[in-house]
C-alpha cells in the first residue's frame, strides 16, 4: 500500500506572499459576480458571450442541461452561453464545470480593459492577483495579448514560458505591459538560461515568466475562421498553446513544429497542419500583461486538486473559499427504530439494524468531518481526513475516508437498498479515488464505481499483454491484482469464463494501459456498485481474493464511451434538491 504522506505540487508564486491586497481584490471581484448573478449585465460588466468546449456530444447535452439549471436558479449572469461538442478524434478541450463560477468572475476586471475579441483560458486552473489600477496596461494593443505570471525555473519545466526584452523587466510594478520575444513550451532550465528566459531578484532569486490565459481580437478571430474553412475539418491535434502561442514572438521560428513530444495523438497530418498555423499566426504581434503580484493554482491531476482544496489555507484565503459547502451532516440514533422490531418464532424479536433520522447541521470546527466536503449529505460518527474531499455524496451510514481521498458521486442510502454495514462503517483507505458512474448498456442502466490510486499513472502504457503485467495500481502488479478477482466475468460474446489477466484488455487494444484495464464491475444500483468497489479495495489492498457476484467488468475507457451523464445529472440534482429541502 502506498504511503499517505502528502506530496505538495509545485505552485507557482508572485514576488510577494499573499498579503490584505490579494485578498481584497479576489474578494472584490468574487462579489461583483455575485451582484451580477441571475441579471442582465451592463456592456463592461460581463462577456457578451461565453463559449465552453466539451470532449463528445453527450458531455455537450450534459453541460447545456446544467447551464439551463443554473440560469433558471439565478446562479449565471444572463448571458449568451454555447456549450460546442469536439468531434470524433483529437479534442480541443475537457472542462471541470464545476469551476464555471470561478473562470466566469476573475476575469472581469481586464473586460473593460479589452478590445472586441476572444479571451480563452483553461478550465483547470485558477489565477489570483493584484492590480495596479493606476498603471498604463490594457488588452488594446493588435493581435494576441497573453496574462503572464512568476514562477520558479522547476515550474516553468512543465509550462509555457515567455521570453521579454530585458529593457522591459520590472519587478516592482504590480502589473506592466510588454512585448515578447519567443515562447518556450516546457523547456528544460538550461534552454531557459540560453534563451534569456531567467530572470533574477536583488536577492539572488532565480524565476521567470510563465503562461496562462490569453486575448486575440477580432481580426484573428476572422483570420482563424477563414482558415477553418479553407482546411476543412482538422483531422490532427492543434493546441491553442503549443501551435499559436509559439507561432508568435519576434524571436520565433518553425523548428518547434517537429517537436512532438508534448503532442497525445500524432498522424501524419500533423507536421504540415502545424506548419500551415505557424504560416499564419508568425508576425502577428504577441504583448504580455505581466501580473507581478499573481499565482497560478493548477488543479488538474488528483494530486493537485486534493492539495489547493483541502490543504493550500493561501490559495482558501484568496479565493474566499469554504470547506463545508452545501452540505448537511446527518444525525442518528444507532438504536434500531420500534417500527423495524418484528416478531420472531425463533428468538422472540428481531432487531433490523437500521438508523432513524433525527436532524441535520453542519459541522463544528473540531468535528470528525474534516477535509473539503461539497454538496453532500453525510452521516455522524463518520470519520474524514482533513486531506480528502468528498464532492456530490450521499452516505447513510458512518463512512470513514482516511487521508488523500477523493470521493466523487457516490452513494450508499438506504432508499438505494443499502444495509447497515457489518462492522457498522464503511471504509476508504489512504489514496483513493472512488468514482461512481451510471453507464448506458443495450438500453439498460448499469453503475459502475472506479477505483484508482491518486498516484496511479493512467497514461502509463504498455506494447505487449506481457509488459501490461508490470504495469501498476495501487503500487502493486497489475496482474497480480486481476488474478485475486476470482469472480464469473461475461465477456462481450455473452459466454461466460473465469477472469483471467488476458480477459481484462479487449482483443483489438492498441496499447494497454490502466485506462483500458476492466477492473470495474457494472451493477444495477449505486449503493451496491460502492459497496462492491470498497469489497475490491480490500482485495487490493489486502492482497486476498475477491468473489463477487457474476458481472461483467468495465474499464475507465468503456465508462467514458457508455457514461449516461444526463442520468448522472438528473441525480446531482436530485441531491440538491434533497439538501436544500434539509433544516
Amino acid at each position: 500500500m502506498q504511503s499517505d504522506s502528502a506530496v505538495v505540487p509545485d505552485v507557482k508564486c508572485g514576488s510577494t506572499p499573499c498579503g490584505v491586497e490579494e485578498v481584497l481584490d479576489m474578494q472584490r471581484i468574487l462579489n461583483d459576480y455575485n451582484i451580477i448573478r441571475g441579471k442582465v449585465p451592463t456592456q463592461d460588466e460581463f462577456w457578451d458571450v461565453v463559449a465552453i468546449t466539451t470532449a463528445d456530444e453527450e458531455q455537450c447535452k450534459a453541460y447545456r442541461k446544467q447551464v439551463a439549471w443554473k440560469l433558471k436558479r439565478k446562479e449565471l449572469p444572463v448571458v449568451s452561453f454555447h456549450v460546442f461538442a469536439d468531434p470524433p478524434g483529437p479534442k480541443i478541450g475537457d472542462p471541470m464545470f464545476h469551476m464555471l463560477d470561478v473562470k466566469l468572475a476573475i476575469y472581469m476586471p481586464f473586460i473593460r480593459k479589452m478590445r472586441p475579441g476572444v479571451f480563452l483560458t483553461c478550465a483547470d486552473d485558477i489565477e489570483v492577483y493584484t492590480l495596479d489600477s493606476d498603471a498604463d496596461w490594457s488588452f488594446t494593443n493588435l493581435g494576441f495579448t497573453a496574462l503572464a505570471h512568476p514562477a520558479t525555473l522547476e515550474f516553468g519545466t512543465k509550462h509555457g514560458v515567455y521570453v521579454l526584452p530585458t529593457d522591459k523587466l520590472d519587478f516592482e510594478t504590480a502589473t506592466f505591459v510588454s512585448d515578447c520575444l519567443e515562447v518556450l513550451q516546457k523547456p528544460t532550465k538550461s534552454l531557459m538560461e540560453q534563451k534569456g528566459a531567467v530572470c533574477c531578484r536583488k536577492n539572488g532569486e532565480k524565476f521567470t515568466y510563465t503562461d496562462s490565459a490569453f486575448y486575440f481580437d477580432a481580426d484573428v478571430s476572422k483570420e482563424l475562421l477563414e482558415f477553418a474553412d479553407r482546411q476543412g475539418s482538422v483531422s490532427c491535434e492543434i493546441d491553442a498553446y503549443g501551435d499559436f502561442l509559439q507561432a508568435l514572438g519576434h524571436r520565433a521560428t518553425p523548428n518547434y513544429i517537429n517537436n512532438t513530444v508534448n503532442v497525445s495523438d500524432v498522424n501524419s497530418n500533423l507536421i504540415e497542419t502545424r506548419m500551415k498555423v505557424y504560416d499564419l499566426l508568425n508576425g502577428t504581434p504577441l504583448h504580455l500583461v505581466v501580473l507581478n503580484y499573481s499565482r497560478f493554482y493548477h488543479l488538474g491531476s488528483m494530486e493537485e486538486y486534493l492539495f489547493h482544496m483541502c490543504q493550500d489555507d493561501q490559495f482558501s484565503r484568496s479565493m474566499g473559499f469554504k470547506r463545508f459547502v452545501f452540505s448537511k451532516i446527518q444525525s442518528r440514533n444507532l438504536l434500531p427504530d420500534s417500527s423495524r422490531e418484528t416478531e420472531n418464532e425463533g428468538s422472540g424479536i428481531e432487531k433490523r439494524a437500521g438508523y432513524h433520522q433525527q436532524c441535520a447541521y453542519e459541522p463544528p470546527d473540531n468535528a470528525s468531518i474534516q477535509g473539503c466536503i461539497m454538496h453532500s449529505l453525510l452521516t455522524e460518527s463518520s470519520l474524514i481526513q482533513p486531506s480528502s474531499v468528498v464532492e456530490y455524496s450521499h452516505f447513510d451510514f458512518p463512512i470513514q475516508i482516511d487521508g488523500r481521498c477523493i470521493i466523487s458521486h457516490c452513494t450508499y442510502a438506504q432508499a438505494d437498498g443499502a444495509q447497515l454495514p457489518s462492522e457498522h462503517s464503511l471504509h476508504v483507505y489512504p489514496g483513493t479515488f472512488l468514482h461512481t458512474v451510471p453507464v448506458n448498456v443495450d438500453g439498460q442502466s448499469w453503475y459502475a464505481t472506479v477505483m484508482f490510486h491518486v498516484e496511479d499513472d493512467l497514461k502509463a502504457s504498455a506494447n505487449t499483454l506481457k509488459e501490461a503485467e508490470g504495469l501498476k495500481y495501487f503500487g502493486q502488479k497489475l496482474s497480480d491484482v486481476i488474478d485475486r478477482y476470482k469472480g464469473i466475468d461475461i465477456v462481450r460474446d455473452g459466454h461466460r469464463a473465469e477472469r483471467r489477466f488476458e480477459r481484462a484488455f479487449e482483443v483489438t487494444t492498441p496499447k494497454y494501459s490502466l485506462w483500458a484495464a476492466k477492473l470495474f464491475p457494472l451493477l444495477k444500483s449505486r449503493s451496491q456498485s460502492f459497496q462492491v468497489a470498497l469489497d475490491c479495495l480490500q482485495t487490493v489492498l489486502k492482497q486476498r481474493d475477491f468473489a463477487p457476484i457474476p458481472c461483467m467488468y468495465v474499464s475507465m475507457a468503456d465508462v467514458a464511451e457508455l457514461r449516461d451523464l444526463d442520468l448522472m445529472l438528473d441525480e446531482r440534482n436530485e441531491l440538491h434538491e434533497k439538501l436544500k429541502a434539509i433544516v
